[in-house]
């Protein structure tokens, strides 16, 4: 390259730098999101708590931390003049700047002047000066020099480097093996400078260490949190491949390949951490003693949990045994004074036994010495009144009776004797009136009580068609309350006449009671029936249009389905003819259901029915038609 050249391309550069500067202290600070300032300010208020922890032996400064790695000693002149241009990711660019021996710890001061003594040293106008021979400048080795100088001289450029910096990783990279028991004495030594040196990919700074074996649970608990939550900084867009593509798609598809890739290896460095931390956690002399404390701990808790609960259970045995002595000695305590209370009125027991046979065998000798105050004749029933006397009066009554007996003449004997036989006979009947009384109002009771949820299990749709069954399946017809049960139940819940669901279907024996009921309140059946139809189509007609029609009559009786007239009544809906019951069926034929004007149009045809009859005989026909398949399969 020309010496010109050479001197534009350092001012281009001191120009980009003193824009960089201006740019990164005056303009870039107003330009940061709102959570990068207020992260840089929570920073600065926790400034205090960061240099505490940064003074304390357990943490470090990840990017204080000086890792052990090989210095090349190998010739820099042998090492640039081996290098190729088209290569230039594969080179150690801290090797071609002279920095082998700083690597990431080389500040970037460091960088410019090792730079700008390579190009003193190197640049191909001072070679040929020398007299050497220089290629074209794409394939000499100063090309590798300028690369080197524009990566690590760009931030994110060297952090990238530094992240697949293969001679820093051959040291911070090693994983140790999980340690055997007897080898856990090691574990310090082995496991705390791979913790220190992985410290420095850290996104969170400072970065708590490993500690010694004096270290506390709590402190051991936040290390092993910090490490298994570790947020490391590499990334790995250096290894990328070139998005060389002809058109956007295809370096749309390369640059996903490369981030898929990017995404593929930072799963692995984030699973090396964590086979780190596991191998440290499953090899850490402290764990094992924060085990078995946890567990002696725990132990003398359940071992405490078990002595308390053996005491509150003999308190509790104690107290339960005293409570059994305390209701034992209550108990007998009881027991005698039932006994001596039993005893006592045993013994009083004994005593009106006794005064009462005494008393008893007093009037019947004194109504014997009287010859029973009759003559043969009434002699037997005296006799039976003394001994009805003996049995129902009380020793103190018997006792009083014979003083007035003893005290008394015959004839006042006789007096006193049958005033008291009329007293007791009295007595008796009101009794036995008052017990027939009770049992006569305790049966109406029941009846009544019977009736009424009788009544409130029919209301007056189901009496309606309880009438109506009753009419359509007279006497005689096979299992006919079975029957009418049925064409109840299935014009009710079936039909949807009603919504209460909670209405149980009616059985024959239901019926029958029913039936017996309404007997019974109303003597005259066909009254009954002629009231109800009356007003069942007293309701019926108060919905219906009246229609003044000439009536055909050819004097032909067709057979009755809707209920009977009631006395003759002039009320009474007129009977159908069989020609009428002919038209009709033709007429339902010839019109389908499909027809919005089809009741119309049946009317019509018929001329001497309106179409509120014909509906109404045609729901009539196929009630009639379901209840006698309805008692067809209950028979079955």
């Amino acid at each position: 390259m020309h010496l010109a050249s050479q001197t534009a391309l350092l001012v281009a550069r001191e120009v980009q730098e003193h824009r960089d500067y201006f740019y990164n202290t005056h303009i870039r600070p107003f330009c940061e999101p709102s959570s990068v300032r207020k992260g840089k300010r929570a920073k600065g208020q926790a400034g205090k708590h960061s240099s505490q922890k940064v003074k304390n032996k357990n943490y470090v400064n990840g990017q204080d931390v000086e890792i052990p790695f090989t210095v090349s000693h190998e010739n820099q002149e042998d090492y640039l003049h081996r290098l190729d241009p088209t290569q230039w990711r594969d080179q150690d660019h801290y090797l071609v700047l002279g920095l082998g021996h700083r690597r990431y710890q080389a500040t970037d001061d460091e960088i410019k002047k090792a730079y700008k003594r390579l190009i003193l040293k190197h640049h191909p106008d001072k070679r040929r000066q020398k007299g050497e021979a220089v290629q074209d400048e794409t394939k000499d080795y100063f090309a590798c020099i300028n690369k080197a100088n524009d990566i690590l001289g760009d931030p994110e450029k060297r952090r990238a480097f530094d992240s697949i910096d293969a001679v820093v990783a051959a040291v911070a990279d090693d994983v140790p093996d999980k340690l055997k028991p007897e080898e856990r004495q090691e574990f310090f030594e082995l496991f705390a400078p791979v913790f220190r040196w992985n410290a420095r990919w850290s996104v969170k700074q400072p970065v708590p260490q490993l500690g010694d074996n004096d270290a506390m649970e709590e402190y051991t608990d936040e290390f092993y949190e910090f490490w298994y939550n570790f947020d490391s900084w590499r990334e790995y867009s250096y290894l990328d491949e070139p998005v060389t593509g002809d058109d956007r798609y295809e370096r749309r598809a390369m640059e996903k390949q490369n981030k898929d890739v990017r995404k593929e290896r930072k799963g692995k460095e984030m699973g090396r951490l964590r086979r780190l931390v596991d191998n440290a956690f499953a090899s850490d002399p402290r764990i094992v003693k924060f085990k078995d404390e946890e567990k002696q701990r725990k132990e003398a808790e359940k071992q405490a949990r078990k002595d308390a609960q053996r005491a509150r259970q003999e308190a509790e045995e104690q107290q339960r045994r005293e409570t059994i002595e305390k209701e034992q000695e209550e108990r007998r305590q009881q027991e005698e004074s039932a006994k001596a209370e039993a005893e006592k009125a045993k013994k009083e027991k004994e005593a009106e036994k006794k005064v009462l046979k005494k008393e008893r065998k007093t009037l019947r000798d004194l109504m014997k010495g009287w010859n029973y105050f009759a003559d043969n004749s009434g002699t037997a029933k005296n006799m039976q009144e003394t001994e009805k006397l003996c049995d129902i009066l009380t020793a103190q009554q018997l006792q009083d009776l014979n003083e007035r007996f003893a005290a008394a003449s015959l004839e006042d004997a006789r007096g006193i004797f049958v005033d008291q036989v009329d007293e007791i006979n009295k007595k008796l009947e009101a009794e036995r009136a008052a017990a027939i009384k009770e049992k006569e109002d305790k049966e109406k009771l029941a009846s009544a009580q019977k009736e009424q949820e009788m009544d409130q299990r029919w209301n007056e749709e189901e009496l309606k068609l309880l009438i109506k069954a009753v009419n359509l399946y007279p006497a005689g017809t096979g299992n006919r309350w079975e029957v009418v049960a049925e064409y109840i139940n299935h014009h009710m819940f079936i039909g949807g006449i009603t919504t209460e669901t909670e209405r149980q279907k009616k059985t024959a024996k239901d019926v029958i009671a029913k039936s017996k009921t309404l007997k019974r309140i109303d003597q005259c059946h066909d009254t009954m029936r002629a009231e109800v139809n009356k007003k069942a189509f007293d309701s019926f007609a108060g919905t219906q249009k009246t229609v003044v029609k000439p009536a055909k009559d050819d004097g032909t009786i067709t057979e009755r389905f809707d209920r009977d007239t009631v006395n003759g009544s002039a009320d009474a809906p007129k009977p159908w003819s069989a020609a009428e019951q002919k038209l009709l069926e033709q007429a339902l034929k010839k019109f389908p259901a499909s027809d919005p004007a089809r009741w119309d149009n049946i009317a019509k045809e018929l001329q001497t029915r309106s179409k509120q009859e014909c509906v109404k005989r045609y729901k009539e026909l196929v009630e009639k038609i379901k209840a006698q398949k309805a008692a067809a399969a209950a028979a079955k």
